[in-house]
């Protein structure tokens, strides 16, 4: 196992744990705006996000379990191939960035949007909300960090089989 290999699953360790994370903050955000949003909505800016820390978390520890250091001792090939990576951290990716955005532009920055002024647990949604788009935002970070591993993991093997067809039995691929 090489060192990309490591930091891999490293990070989808990571971004398991600030999923989870997310999302006991964000459960506990939409529940109780139900006690102090007026807009109708109860708790859809927190909701929405809610949905794609979810998914960030069921991604993570998919790809987590499917890159771990000992199944890939039992048959020693990946089981998870770079394109789908790819594909899967940038929808993570754009989802935590749209919708973070979106909620700390909407709940914090706009004052008393869609609150009762004079709740007591106002308060504790704002910092609650803010706590959980500022870990979306890292979790974001981390998902397109994989993003770039994963395109450095298929362009290395691309390359790879190039320079296999061509003959080349060396097994040192440089990365251009």
């Amino acid at each position: 196992m090489n060192t990309v290999e490591k930091m891999t699953w490293k990070l989808y360790a990571a971004t398991t744990i600030l999923a989870a994370t997310g999302i006991i903050l964000l459960s506990w955000s939409v529940h109780a705006n139900q006690y102090v949003s007026t807009d109708g909505l109860g708790g859809a800016f927190s909701t929405l996000l809610l949905g794609f820390v979810a998914y960030a978390f069921v991604w993570s520890l998919c790809a987590l379990l499917l890159t771990a250091p000992r199944l890939r001792l039992l048959n020693n090939k990946r089981l998870l191939n770079a394109g789908i990576r790819i594909t899967f951290d940038l929808i993570a990716f754009l989802g935590l960035v749209i919708c973070a955005g979106w909620m700390s532009y909407i709940v914090e920055l706009v004052p008393g949007c869609s609150y009762r002024e004079s709740s007591c647990l106002e308060g504790q949604v704002r910092i609650v909300e803010g706590v959980s788009s500022g870990i979306a935002f890292v979790d974001a970070i981390l998902h397109f960090v994989g993003f770039v591993v994963a395109c450095m993991d298929c362009h290395r093997e691309k390359k790879g089989r190039k320079l296999r067809r061509e003959g080349v039995k060396d097994g040192s691929i440089e990365m251009d």
